[in-house]
């Protein structure tokens, strides 16, 4: 009886140092050996290309349609996103702060609320007011803003107009009130129904302009005038 039980508690020490021996050797194997297997194998494709340049990464542009972007051209804005692109690293827009930290050469000043002035420190002098910035437009007798010159038969937005379109969504924006925008024809351009129908098509095309920039359409009034001239003059009336 008693050897019957030596020899189960025997075998029973022999299975239980076969288990440790087996996971002993799996524990050896992750400590040691087990990521040499791992790097013997295939690398991920790519892993060795370089990241890639985001600064080259083009800005999605929204389509505003060839009206707005003439009229932006015109005025320099795409101009300057262009020249931009030519400019290495980021550059801040014109209402907004830069986002790059400070350049490593320069050492940002820290200010300790605590400390005290040190003796003998003076107060700078006060500077002279350097040049006033300049101020800013104001609209011509009547709130005029401006006329544009067309080509005799012409409706299309001539060359400089989108100045002209610009500055009054600005005084819109500024002062509020409505854009009037009065179409004329010259007599030599036609009779009167040809007159009348080519000076409401060049408001027409003036006002479109206004709406491409942001100006809503209740802010706008359109219509044909009966001067003798070939252009379209633009004002301002003031909100009642």
């Amino acid at each position: 009886m008693r050897y019957a039980t030596a020899r189960r508690g025997a075998a029973t020490g022999v299975l239980l140092a076969g288990l440790l021996a087996v996971s002993g050797c799996s524990w050896v194997r992750d400590a040691t050996g087990w990521g040499e297997e791992e790097a013997k194998g295939p690398q991920p494709p790519g892993l060795q290309q370089p990241y890639p340049n985001l600064s080259t990464v083009p800005a999605r542009t929204p389509n505003t349609g060839t009206t707005r972007e003439r009229l932006q051209i015109e005025e320099g804005l795409l101009a300057d996103r262009q020249n931009a692109r030519h400019v290495s690293g980021p550059v801040a827009g014109l209402e907004r702060p830069s986002s790059l930290p400070p350049d490593p050469g320069v050492r940002t000043a820290i200010i300790d609320p605590r400390a005290r002035p040190q003796p003998g420190t003076r107060t700078a002098a006060a500077q002279p007011p350097g040049p006033q910035a300049p101020q800013a437009p104001r609209l011509g007798p009547g709130g005029a803003v401006g006329s544009i010159a067309y080509q005799r038969g012409s409706a299309a937005l001539p060359e400089g107009s989108g100045r002209v379109i610009v500055r009054a969504a600005e005084f819109q924006r500024r002062l509020g009130g409505t854009i009037l925008v009065v179409g004329h024809a010259a007599k030599s351009e036609g009779d009167d129904a040809a007159r009348r129908a080519l000076a409401q098509q060049r408001a027409v095309n003036v006002a479109n302009g206004l709406l491409n920039l942001g100006v809503t359409r209740d802010q706008v009034r359109a219509g044909a005038g009966n001067g003798d001239a070939s252009r379209v003059d633009i004002a301002i009336q003031p909100a009642r």
